[in-house]
């Protein structure tokens, strides 16, 4: 009997454990910085950097955009490192397709030194229990390696925030790089003619009361339309986005979206009256032909509808400012259209690095050592003036590269106006949380945006999203 009994508890004892050890790999990944040391040589042997990305090959002769940049500074990074290689490793598919990569990579575990990626594909990579926490790098004992402090207050700390978002001791899992936010752009033009009497629009009434007062000029025969432009394709104002619509009107009106949870656990929180209000609005306006989008029904994409003088205001990543370039009018740039211009909310968007735990500690001190150098003030304003990207530093507007840049050429002129937006708008910067199914629910709210401006009930397109993001 004593042995049956002994029997039994030991069985138990080896279920409960088997049965915590099953609940423990459930989240069996942490953030520990101490997996490379704060006191660190820079390397002297050659070693080699992987940096994967999936930018667009250059265009033949090209001497600006994010590519040619790139090989730049590897061939710059050589010539001050001759002993660290950094190979450019370009994977087709863009980020979903850099994303997909990856992860099968950290499963046959050949992940790259370090690659980019938008924040929720960070949170997916965490769990890998490869990520290089960056801690131990940047408060390095050895100042070669260390950021200072002054470096660090030199970025601006929302980017520097987003990459300490995921978890309580906000460790720097991930460092900023290519950054955008949102901006509007404007047909100049028409807005500079004093026989028009139109303001450029701050909020979200302004941009209704600018619209029609466009209808008017039209129908009145003062503002003439292009040739060929229908009447009847016109909507004043454009919201590239879809998701980003709902998601920064969301927050300008203080609508629930969602938030993060334990262990990259996220709550879906957008199904709520403030959300439906909100999308009664949007179609509202939509309905009244004021406000178009890239996905809505028969609207083709609003930065096209810019040029060909069927809009006269759009919204659209910073990053993508030249779309909105034309030869048929000057382009202006201002801020987006707030619901309160006294507490205003601008998206921060755009991927970041993560780093990998490699065997060779030399292979993570190189990578980041490269990191350190095309993060320098220098480097991140030629990023900016060449792309249309934000710089990361607060000192990168000082030099040169900034101040003294081309605005002539149509092209010169829309980078500069842009950056000196996002310049004056980087304390309204937020960013949604990422986790597990964050990307899920930005695709559904893209979705749902999409059936209600096509006519679907509010109530059951709400239910949809979260049914789809919640599956």
């Amino acid at each position: 009997m004593k042995k049956l009994r002994l029997f039994v508890v030991l069985t138990m004892t080896v279920v409960l454990t088997v049965t915590l050890a099953a609940c423990r790999r459930a989240v069996d990944w942490k953030i520990d910085p101490s997996v490379i040391s704060d006191n660190l040589e820079v390397p002297t042997s050659n070693v080699t950097v992987v940096v994967s990305h999936s930018m667009a090959d250059p265009k033949e002769g090209a001497s600006y955009g994010q590519t040619p940049l790139l090989l730049e500074y590897i061939k710059e990074f050589k010539e001050l490192y001759p002993n660290i290689t950094v190979i450019s490793d370009k994977v087709d598919g863009g980020y979903d397709g850099l994303f997909k990569d990856i992860k099968a990579r950290l499963v046959a575990q050949t992940e790259p030194t370090m690659t980019f990626a938008y924040p929720d594909h960070v949170a997916s990579y965490i769990k890998s229990n490869r990520v290089l926490p960056l801690d131990n790098l940047v408060n390095n004992k050895n100042a070669k390696i260390a950021w200072s402090a002054d470096d660090i207050a030199d970025f601006y700390p929302e980017f520097l925030n987003e990459g300490r978002a995921y978890n309580e001791e906000k460790n720097y899992v991930s460092v900023p790089y290519s950054k955008s936010t949102e901006a509007m752009f404007y047909n100049k033009t028409v807005f500079d003619n004093p026989a028009f009497g139109l303001t450029v629009p701050k909020t979200w009434e302004d941009v209704e009361a600018t619209s029609k007062q466009i209808f008017k000029l039209i129908d009145e025969g003062k503002l003439v339309l292009p040739e060929g432009t229908k009447r009847e394709n016109v909507y004043p104002f454009g919201y590239g986005s879809g998701p980003n619509l709902f998601i920064v009107r969301g927050e300008q009106e203080g609508a629930p979206y969602t938030k993060l949870g334990e262990n990259l656990t996220g709550e879906i929180l957008l199904n709520n009256e403030k959300s439906k209000n909100m999308m009664k609005e949007i179609k509202r306006l939509y309905d009244g032909k004021i406000l178009a989008t890239d996905d809505a029904p028969s609207v083709k994409r609003v930065s096209d509808k810019l040029k060909a003088g069927e809009s006269y205001m759009v919204v659209g990543s910073t990053g993508g400012a030249n779309y909105n370039v034309t030869s048929n009018f000057d382009t202006g740039v201002a801020p987006v259209p707030q619901v309160d211009v006294n507490n205003p909310k601008s998206l921060l968007q755009g991927p970041s690095v993560v780093f990998f735990q490699k065997e060779n500690v030399d292979e993570m001190v190189a990578g980041w050592l490269f990191y350190k150098y095309v993060t320098e003030a220098e480097q991140t304003i030629r990023q900016a003036v060449g792309t249309g990207y934000l710089p990361l530093r607060k000192s990168a507007y000082e030099l040169d590269a900034f101040t003294k840049m081309d605005v002539i050429s149509a092209r010169g002129k829309i980078i500069k106006a842009t950056l000196d937006i996002a310049k004056d708008s980087s304390s309204s910067y937020f960013t949604s949380p990422a986790f597990d199914k964050s990307a899920n629910a930005r695709i559904n709210v893209g979705v749902l945006v999409l059936d209600i401006l096509s006519g679907a009930d509010i109530d059951r397109s709400f239910k949809k999203a979260i049914d789809e993001i919640t599956a």
